[in-house]
């Protein structure tokens, strides 16, 4: 069987908060003695707030022996190539889509006359588009070519002109 406190230990415990509203009471700190306190201010360095901090120079510094200096270079990133959809697909599957892109393009009649071929007379469908597929990427990039131009003659328009004289030169 559980014994019960006594109730004078009871009224001892709960005495202190009673007095101090139900709120616990704060922990005193302990103090040191005078004599306690000087000793552990001697020890201490003076305090003088008008000095400066000093900065160790690097032969004071017992690790700059160990501290190698590298010579200062510029880093200049060159953009990843642009990747395009084409590029994520097979030979066959980039054939299909070119193939299937041509026929797409033309209209009724030209799809009747252009959807099939005569072998050794005509090139064959597959040629065509391959043909029309690379004509419009080339097409594509001399139209980047020409807005990257713009954009440079608009800041400086000799080098502008030196770009499209080496461009036109190739």
């Amino acid at each position: 069987m559980k014994q019960l406190p006594h109730p004078l230990l009871v009224l001892l415990v709960a005495l202190p908060l009673l007095a101090t509203g139900g709120e616990s009471p704060a922990p005193q700190t302990a103090r040191l003695s005078a004599h306690l306190t000087e000793a552990l201010l001697a020890t201490l360095p003076a305090f003088n707030p008008t000095a400066a901090p000093q900065t160790e120079s690097p032969a004071a510094n017992p690790l700059a022996d160990d501290v190698v200096v590298l010579p200062k270079y510029t880093v200049r990133d060159r953009r990843l190539p642009r990747a395009e959809a084409d590029d994520w697909l097979s030979q066959q599957a980039l054939a299909q889509k070119i193939k299937r892109d041509y026929l797409n393009s033309l209209n009724p009649l030209d799809r009747l006359l252009n959807g099939f071929s005569i072998p050794f007379l005509t090139p064959s469908v597959a040629a065509r588009a391959a043909a029309q597929h690379d004509d419009d990427k080339r097409r594509r990039e001399q139209a980047d070519l020409d807005h990257l131009l713009d954009v440079v003659g608009a800041a400086d328009p000799d080098a502008a002109a030196a770009l499209r004289s080496e461009l036109t030169r190739r």
